[in-house]
């Protein structure tokens, strides 16, 4: 079989793949990848969502990451090469070890970070969406949606950077007030309702003075 991670445009629209018959012909054939399973997630991937005001989604992040998710290797995808580059530095004011990688960074970099992450020397990766494919990190525990994307195969690519090879892993969506249509969109495409999560929003308010202060840090070298 021939796989590709930058197969042609219109091919891949197509959904079609190529297959090498087993015989002595070696001739070609096109596979309808539509037929198959290809919009499920996989049964070791739990799928949770979690309600957050828009404008306290730092917040939450904050608070999650350092109650819940402080030793777990993560992928935290967000939808702009701007806001990966602000929540990368808020996060290390709070002395998360992170790694970066955007379509902004040049690639030598991006190597670096990466590696620093599949190494272990940081836990926590943040990217855009230049990580949803093509990237082989093995044993991610949680891939976090700080911003849910737009289109429903992104969503299965981002969460499919977990519960990989029979692993079982976790993904978390944030979902605010605007973005109700876009999770039914993701559900009805994974033929799958996500469960809840939910935390104690008096615990969460406890970090609003002293993630303020890091949000407006940060907002000065940005």
């Amino acid at each position: 079989m021939f796989f590709s991670a930058t197969i042609n445009y219109s091919l891949h629209t197509d959904n079609f793949f190529l297959d090498f018959l087993n015989d002595n012909t070696k001739r070609p054939i096109l596979i309808d990848l539509t037929k198959n399973e290809q919009k499920k997630t996989v049964k070791e991937l739990t799928q949770k969502y979690m309600l957050v005001p828009e404008k306290t989604k730092e917040l939450y992040l904050i608070y999650i990451m350092k109650h819940f998710f402080k030793k777990k290797y993560t992928i935290i995808f967000v939808s702009s090469c701007r806001k990966c580059h602000f929540i990368s530095m808020l996060f290390e004011l709070f002395s998360f070890k992170v790694s970066t990688i955007h379509s902004k960074i040049p690639q030598k970099k991006r190597f670096e970070s990466l590696e620093k992450f599949k190494g272990r020397i940081n836990n926590i990766l943040i990217a855009t969406d230049v990580a949803s494919r093509g990237l082989d990190i093995p044993e991610v525990d949680l891939v976090l949606n700080y911003d849910i994307p737009r289109n429903p195969d992104d969503y299965i690519h981002r969460v499919g950077r977990t519960a990989r090879a029979g692993n079982l892993g976790m993904s978390l969506s944030f979902i605010t007030q605007f973005d109700i249509d876009l999770v039914l969109a993701v559900e009805n495409s994974i033929e799958k309702k996500l469960e809840e999560y939910k935390v104690n929003d008096d615990d969460v308010l406890k970090y609003l003075s002293i993630v303020s202060n890091g949000i407006k840090v940060v907002q000065m070298v940005c």
